[in-house]
């Protein structure tokens, strides 16, 4: 089958698309057919050396496609089936950049009836991140807290500001100038920029999706700041707690997800460009180089 692989980490010119052996499928594993898989900042990281892995390696995190081969003991799915998945590449070796991925059942979700296959690429990790960040955020002890988003225009951030609406946040959102609209989006209070920036100290909680650890100063004494980028954490002062949030695997979890995508209760962004494997040093580049616009999909 073909991969996107990295045979050492470096610029994006090292990665490339190479014929390697197809997955073998063991007990409790399924063979995905992929259509579809998300480019994410880990597979910058990876492939840069910023974040170890066994070389060399298929990228890739999230995957969309269809169930060919079932193992042993697999009894929630079966050939034919669309399904989502997040793999955990750096630690597992699985990556997703590949015309073919052997997964365990329990990583696997029903993909959403809602989204067409190629969408749905763009859910697994940004939405497993997102949950995991607001079941830890938990919910508000009173109607006034309110709770500041960073990076809310993206993929993790614009989940987290709906996930956390759901559970009765009162939402404020920092996002770039050129994202702020005249009317802010659905359940969002406030919407801050550079231009116009939060007050200090002026908020229960913090959810940084988007690596800026000066939103510490947002965050009332004692309250809360949660990151999902580990590269970027703040030094803790004011009696402020800290929390990296690293995602986990959770097919569980992930069909959950595509239930309140179904149900039209959350809604993931959309693609900002799908281009097939061939383009994926491009889609590196892109992506490294920021102010991209949702997910960056790569197609076989």
């Amino acid at each position: 089958m073909r991969a996107v692989r990295i045979e050492g980490t470096g610029d994006p010119e090292v990665v490339g698309v190479e014929r390697v052996e197809d997955p073998a499928v063991g007990a409790g594993d399924v063979l995905i057919e992929v259509v579809a898989a998300g480019v994410n900042p880990i597979d910058v990281a990876t492939r840069n050396g910023t974040v170890p892995t066994g070389l060399p390696a298929v990228l890739g995190w999230d995957v969309s496609g269809t169930v060919r081969d079932t193992g042993e003991d697999v009894t929630r799915f079966g050939v034919g089936d669309p399904v989502i998945a997040m793999s955990a590449q750096a630690a597992t070796g699985r990556g997703t950049h590949a015309e073919y991925v052997a997964l365990p059942e329990s990583l696997l979700a029903p993909a959403p009836r809602e989204l067409d296959q190629v969408e749905a690429a763009a859910l697994p990790l940004a939405g497993l991140t997102a949950s995991q960040t607001v079941t830890e955020l938990g919910s508000p002890s009173n109607g006034a807290e309110e709770l500041l988003v960073v990076g809310a225009q993206g993929a993790v951030g614009s989940l987290v500001v709906q996930l956390a609406r759901l559970n009765g946040w009162r939402i404020s959102t920092f996002v770039r100038p050129s994202d702020v609209t005249r009317k802010p989006p659905r359940g969002v209070l406030r919407q801050y920029s550079e231009e116009h920036p939060p007050p200090p100290a002026g908020f229960s909680a913090v959810v940084d999706t988007a690596g800026v650890p000066e939103h510490l100063r947002s965050v009332c004494d004692e309250g809360r700041y949660l990151t999902t980028t580990p590269f970027a954490q703040p030094e803790p002062s004011r009696g402020v707690r800290i929390v990296l949030i690293g995602v986990e695997q959770d097919g569980d979890e992930l069909a959950r997800l595509g239930t309140l995508v179904d149900e039209g209760s959350i809604e993931p962004g959309k693609p900002s460009a799908v281009v097939d494997f061939e383009r994926a040093d491009w889609a590196h580049r892109t992506l490294e180089n920021g102010g991209t616009r949702g997910k960056l999909i790569l197609v076989p």
